[in-house]
């Protein structure tokens, strides 16, 4: 049976452990939590605590207007405030500094230890294995497994798939509950390292990937923001993304169309979500302070609420390859018809104005529009 890889842990450390191999067949939840030794009982968030403030002028190299920032998503002032990371030196954090293996075990190893006992009682050394403690404590706790390798395996940039195994481990599946649909992702599929573990964090909205369509680049290294992000999301439920659907699809406005002299058409896309029930009804009531809850569900029950994301353009080009449906009447049943008929009807829809007139589905597969669904035409 063929087996998912694993983190890599150098026998360097001199200790002999048993331990057993997770295997494709092996459902998740119950892979992970027999790694762990622990079930859902053996540990508490409530164990997580602010220890100490955060303020603007602690890390000169932050910006608090960036994503991670205070101003904004507030992802390393949570995760410092929580004890959890630190910089280079008292004024320096390096966010697009990239995370190492033995740092990303490190951080695994907290959340694992005050999840279960309450205190971060892991160990940082001095000089070059600073992390031998904590890889040893993620090691005999199941967050890694050992295997033939040097510490050079430990110093390396770890990759984004490799992160999604770790922090995947650091606590019981049980404290992932289900808040998105995975269908699909633009990069990610059974093949790809550690599958599991990246569709459980999607799942549980600790990830949601670089665009709305999820997409993930698990080779790519991580910056030490972003592991400030997965982390706080990871151990604080109320960060995590909820109400998503991921199947390789975007919804939007087209609001450009421009024919290009090769033969294909540009297409200028206005990004939304389209969230449905509670998650609908929390987002409808987040943007409209004061509408009560019954005001609220009235107005997202039957269509659901159609919310814009951040109000910029992305280009895409489409062609008579792709698959093309328009509605038949204004809300009518989708019907296939042409790349041209599709175009044609488009651009006038587009010089009125009214983008509920252009609302639609795009469908991806390896970065190509195979498909646009027409929603509402008038």
């Amino acid at each position: 049976m063929k087996r998912i890889r694993h983190i890599a842990i150098s026998l360097f450390l001199a200790v002999a452990l048993s331990f057993s191999i997770i295997t494709v067949g092996t459902p998740l939840a119950q892979a992970v939590d027999d790694e762990l030794n622990m079930g859902p009982s053996a540990g508490s968030l409530a164990n997580f605590e602010t220890h100490r403030t955060y303020t603007p002028d602690i890390f000169a190299d932050v910006d608090e207007n960036e994503w991670y920032g205070l101003y904004r998503e507030k992802f390393i002032a949570t995760a410092y405030e929580y004890a959890l990371v630190d910089g280079f030196g008292a004024t320096t954090f390096g966010p697009d500094a990239f995370i190492t293996v033995a740092q990303a075990i490190v951080l695994a190893a907290r959340v694992h230890c005050i999840y279960t006992t309450g205190v971060d009682s892991i160990v940082i050394g001095e000089g070059p294995l600073w992390f031998t403690e904590a890889v040893l404590y993620a090691v005999q706790n199941g967050i890694v497994e050992v295997d033939g390798y040097g510490p050079a395996d430990l110093t390396r940039p770890a990759t984004r798939a490799e992160m999604a195994y770790i922090f995947s481990r650091c606590l019981p599946v049980s404290e992932f509950p289900a808040l998105n649909t995975v269908n699909a992702l633009p990069d990610v599929d059974s093949s790809t390292p550690h599958y599991d573990s990246i569709i459980l964090l999607y799942t549980a909205g600790v990830l949601k990937g670089t665009d709305l369509l999820g997409t993930f680049n698990p080779g790519n290294t991580m910056t030490r923001a972003e592991a400030a992000g997965i982390i706080t999301r990871v151990i604080l439920p109320s960060t995590r993304v909820g109400g998503r659907v991921y199947d390789n699809a975007i919804f939007g406005y087209i609001v450009e169309m421009t024919e290009l002299p090769d033969g294909k058409t540009q297409i200028g896309v206005d990004y939304v979500q389209w969230l449905t029930d509670e998650y609908a009804m929390k987002a409808y009531m987040a943007d409209n302070p004061g509408v009560s809850e019954e005001d609220a569900w009235n107005e997202i029950e039957e269509y659901g609420y159609i919310r814009n994301v951040d109000f910029q353009i992305y280009y895409y080009f489409i062609t008579a390859d792709a698959v093309y449906y328009m509605p038949y009447g204004t809300y009518g049943d989708n019907v296939l018809v042409s790349f041209d008929i599709f175009r044609d009807m488009m651009y006038p829809s587009i010089l009125i104005d009214d983008q509920v007139m252009t609302f639609v589905k795009i469908t991806f597969s390896e970065g190509n529009v195979t498909q646009v669904e027409w929603t509402f035409r008038a």
